[in-house]
């Protein structure tokens, strides 16, 4: 029995390879994470060569047609790329994503222009309840590193009928050579499978199934299994109407590497020095190392937001009331550090793309809320027309944006490790690199300011251009005069609006331009 796979990254056609592909030589490795600021190491690695983990970016791209403020036709899909210091090193591998991303938009553009039509003549027909025909294809990074690349990808498509198809594949690539990994280069023993997978499904799937599981998977060639690998094992998806009715929804049976050592191949279960990151599922269950963590938002009214969440950590529930969300993006954080520790990353979106990060520990006591950090969110750039964001797979070395509102509102950065103990991000500087395309300031009256690098105190004259460079948020600025002379501002925070050397900021510049 065939996988079924809507999206269309059927067309992409890879060759098959080892796990063990590696890194290439190409060029020297990325520099091992910096310290943070408190003075925390990595752990010490010995032996092997330390895996290296890979730092994706992952877009969202569309197309819509709109009738009457009502969609008609949408297809909505994620692309990714390799960040600069990977791509370098890793070309095969960019060139794939390069290819799935062309074929992922040509197919989508193809089910936009034949199914728009259709859509338009049942728009105008049944107006009271046609919801317009989508499909959608959507990326969740379950490993990234120089030995493997698995990567969920979920797929649904609605073109009229009760309810959408949807489901879930794989897609494992070779960093080396960017050719798909086959099964059984991961799972080199598929001795019983079918009735290993048999009774993970029946024991999770509360619809009769059309058959005997394991009779029906008898049948599989190892290509026709969907399935993604991160750190803990192998997850192999079912879609709906594949082993049982809609209803089942989709099935999933995960075998971990520690509950079958000897069917795996070594180099696919090495684990990260630091420790990895990966994507939840909302609304089912989440395994992890052991336990089980569901992620439950809520909805009290008709609203697009959500208004709060639970979380049922191994059976235990701690709740988030009165927090007002439109997205919520859960992250697993599993450290190796102090005998290995797990938390949760939050980042929810509200009004005005306002992004908060909260930190959870999964702890044998439950759910302990460690930190919220407002107006922070994972990094986030735009390249050429198109607005890329970090993917968070690395606890070691990530970078986050905040929300700065100082001398206007704007974007800070800071390239971040998770702490072992309390899991909180903790930056490597204090400061944070402001962007640099940013409207630069014109002063209205002179104003003194600290020379940099040499400390030496000046005075800037009314009609200075100054261009951002960094701010702690709290007391300083330091910005770049037309000429190339960086020089720092100090600042105070008052009621209503900040001051510079005792002077309204509203005084200093000629204009502020601050968000809403």
């Amino acid at each position: 029995m065939k996988q079924k796979r809507w999206c269309i990254l059927l067309a992409l056609t890879l060759g098959l390879t080892g796990c063990g592909g590696g890194q290439t030589a190409a060029s020297e490795p990325d520099p091992a994470p910096p310290a943070v600021s408190d003075g925390t190491e990595a752990p010490e690695e010995t032996g092997a060569e330390p895996l290296r983990l890979l730092h994706l970016l992952q877009s969202s791209d569309g197309l819509q047609e709109w009738s009457e403020d009502a969609p008609v036709c949408t297809a909505d899909w994620d692309s990714l790329r390799l960040s600069a210091g990977d791509e370098a090193d890793f070309p095969a591998l960019a060139a794939a994503f390069d290819r799935i991303n062309a074929d992922t938009r040509a197919g989508m553009q193809t089910f936009f222009d034949e199914n728009l039509p259709d859509a338009q003549e049942m728009a105008a027909e049944h107006r009271d309840w046609f919801s317009g025909f989508t499909s959608a294809c959507t990326y969740a990074v379950q490993r990234a590193d120089a030995q493997l690349v698995s990567i969920r990808v979920d797929t649904s498509e609605h073109t009229g009928g009760a309810h959408p198809n949807y489901g879930s594949f794989g897609l494992n690539l070779d960093p080396a050579t960017g050719e798909e990994v086959g099964l059984t280069d991961v799972m080199t023993d598929l001795t019983g499978l079918p009735a290993l997978l048999a009774e993970k499904i029946e024991a999770g799937c509360e619809v009769e199934p059309f058959g005997d599981v394991a009779e029906m998977l008898s049948g599989y060639a190892p290509e026709q299994y969907a399935w993604t690998v991160d750190y803990q094992g192998i997850t192999f998806y079912f879609s709906p109407y594949e082993l049982a009715p809609y209803a089942a929804g989709l099935l999933t049976a995960t075998v971990r590497f520690d509950e079958a050592p000897a069917r795996f191949a070594p180099a696919c279960t090495v684990q990260p020095a630091y420790g990895f990151a990966e994507p939840l599922w909302l609304w089912r269950e989440n395994a992890l190392d052991g336990g089980s963590l569901l992620i439950q938002p809520s909805r009290s009214d008709e609203s697009d937001a959500y208004d709060g969440f639970e979380l049922i950590w191994n059976g235990q529930t701690y709740a988030e009331k009165d927090w007002y969300t439109y997205e919520l993006t859960p992250y697993w954080v599993r450290l190796t550090a102090d005998g290995g520790q797990s938390f949760l990353y939050m980042e929810t979106l509200s009004d005005n793309d306002y992004r908060t990060l909260s930190v959870y520990a999964l702890t044998g006591e439950g759910v302990k809320p460690v930190g919220v950090l407002p107006g922070t969110g994972f990094h986030s750039a735009l390249m050429g027309e198109t607005g890329w964001q970090e993917v968070f797979n690395d606890p070691a070395r990530f970078t986050l944006d905040t929300r700065i509102d100082l001398l206007g509102t704007m974007t800070g950065t800071r390239v971040c490790r998770t702490q072992p103990g309390d899991g909180l991000p903790r930056a490597e500087t204090d400061s944070y690199a402001l962007p640099a395309d940013f409207p630069p300031l014109v002063t209205k009256r002179a104003l003194e300011v600290t020379r940099l690098p040499d400390g030496k105190e000046t005075r800037l004259p009314a009609g200075t251009q100054l261009s951002f460079l960094r701010t702690d948020g709290e007391s300083y600025v330091e910005l770049r005069t037309a000429d190339g002379q960086d020089c720092r501002l100090d600042v105070a925070r008052g009621d209503t609006e900040w001051t510079v050397n005792g002077v309204s900021e509203w005084d200093c510049f000629e204009e502020l331009r601050y968000a809403g």
